[in-house]
């Protein structure tokens, strides 16, 4: 903490605010900021002014009025701009730290152009950062000649301290300060102040979760899944920051103590600082499923809560599955069936939810468009190789692919049919698909050839449980018998 704390004057140089353009004056500072006026008669070309930066806050709760004290002839022309900024603390224990930065300038002085003088932050050379407030004494003498001083306390010759070191370098200063801009040059008086005040927040409160609304299940026509709506609020108005650093959301499938997917809201809404509304709208499956909440504010405090939903067997007919090609590739956009015109999504995925009426089902992949796709040289070269015998080809999916104008054998007139589309004189095969679809299932005997058939299509009888039945398919391109991850659907 001790290092992170020496490393943030250099960071929060990056972060000042330019300062503010009004004067300081009693109406627009004295309500906000402690500012006492000296009463006497000093011209402004005295210049004789204190300041006091205040020592860094420690535990608190509340954040604090800012405590910086000065003293100046009234009407003085000065400017105080304060800026809050946060800084995270890298810690899953710890708050983060608020940074109030002071940024004083002296009008009359100030020539525009000068760099700022920052304050340190260990002016008393004891190697703990902000542990007491720093006073700053502009002092002119009879002949116009400025000090600067630095010091515990608001006279910079009553001997406290009694004796320091010079800036933390070693020379002995004289009594009564910690440092002078006689003995240190650094600090001869541009005018312009910068100082940090680091405020450390301790929180505790964790947020609080409260249910809105019970979970309300509708059922999706023809799928066989359900959507869950519910809401949920997080009051975060007791603590400090009002705010919170994350919120998650998981559901866990099947009530298996395992969190399968993180679920997002479909809205938040605010409803007041430190306060806010999570709507969830999900699509799950029969059984018995929990969500699991987690909130955590900006000072790693969590609440959680768990959310059961129990959706009853419907004793339907459900179906789902998969099409992917011989060599991998996810197929979408397949008519899986006419009598309920179902596709696979992105994933290659289907779904359909039968009424439990529905005796049986016919599952038979169709996809007829874009013959060309993917198709090559390379493809023809291959199959012109199993033609001359000097490299037959090795799987079934592949004779079945080599096949183009669906004789039963491979010869030169399937080679013309993948020119031809290749060449785009024609936009399909003549007697072929451009896919053709296997159940997954099916295990082709050793030596395979043409002349025996395959399954094709499925037909799925309801067995009456309920239960999902699952049916995948392989998909073969009609022409395409190299591989190489080209064998996909679409253009």
């Amino acid at each position: 903490m001790k290092s992170l704390i020496f490393l943030l004057p250099f960071l929060l140089f990056f972060l000042l605010v330019s300062a503010g353009s009004n004067t300081v004056n009693k109406s627009t500072i004295e309500k906000n900021h402690p500012v006492t006026f000296l009463q006497d008669t000093t011209e402004y070309v005295s210049g004789n002014y204190k300041i006091k930066f205040p020592k860094d806050q420690q535990d608190i709760f509340e954040l604090l009025e800012d405590s910086i004290e000065i003293f100046i002839p009234e009407g003085y022309p000065f400017t105080l701009d304060i800026d809050v900024e946060i800084i995270e603390v890298f810690s899953q224990l710890s708050c983060p730290y608020l940074v109030r930065s002071y940024e004083l300038i002296d009008w009359y002085i100030w020539d525009g152009e000068s760099e700022f003088e920052r304050i340190g932050r260990d002016e008393n050379c004891n190697e703990e950062d902000g542990d007491e407030d720093i006073w700053l004494i502009v002092e002119t003498d009879s002949l116009g000649n400025r000090t600067v001083y630095l010091d515990r306390d608001s006279i910079y010759n009553n001997q406290n301290p009694l004796v320091g070191t010079n800036r933390c370098e070693g020379g002995v200063l004289p009594t009564g300060h910690w440092a002078n801009s006689d003995n240190n040059p650094e600090l001869s008086n541009v005018g312009y102040w910068v100082y940090y005040q680091i405020v450390k927040v301790v929180d505790t409160l964790a947020p609080e979760i409260i249910l809105e609304q019970q979970p309300v299940v509708s059922e999706l026509d023809n799928q066989c899944e359900f959507v869950v709506n519910f809401s949920f609020r997080v009051d975060e108005t007791n603590s400090f920051w009002k705010s919170l650093d994350s919120g998650e959301i998981f559901l866990d499938t099947g009530n298996d103590g395992v969190l399968d997917e993180e679920v997002e809201p479909s809205a938040i809404d605010s409803l007041q600082p430190g306060e806010y509304l999570y709507t969830i709208s999900d699509t799950i499956s029969v059984g018995i499923h929990s969500y699991f909440i987690f909130m955590e504010d900006e000072c790693h405090s969590i609440d959680s809560m768990t959310i059961e939903v129990v959706i009853e067997q419907q004793n339907n007919f459900p179906l789902q599955g998969q099409i992917m090609s011989w060599d991998g590739v996810l197929l979408k956009d397949v008519l899986v069936t006419n009598s309920e015109n179902v596709k696979t999504d992105e994933t290659g995925n289907y779904s359909l939810c039968l009424d439990s009426t529905t005796s049986q089902v016919l599952l038979s992949p169709y996809y007829n468009d874009y013959a060309s796709n993917g198709l090559s040289g390379m493809d023809m070269i291959a199959i012109g190789k199993h033609i001359l015998g000097t490299q037959p080809l090795d799987n079934p999916y592949k004779l079945i692919a080599a096949d183009v104008n669906n004789s039963g054998d491979i010869t030169v007139s399937d080679l013309l049919e993948i020119q031809s589309v290749i060449l785009q004189n024609n936009t399909s095969f003549s007697n072929n698909t451009s896919w053709r679809f296997v159940d997954k299932q099916f295990q082709f005997p050793e030596n395979w050839n043409l002349d025996s058939e395959f399954p094709e299509y499925i037909n799925v009888l309801n067995n009456g449980t309920g239960e999902v039945i699952n049916k995948d398919f392989i998909g073969v391109k009609i022409g395409h018998v190299a591989g190489g991850g080209v064998n996909t659907i679409g253009e």
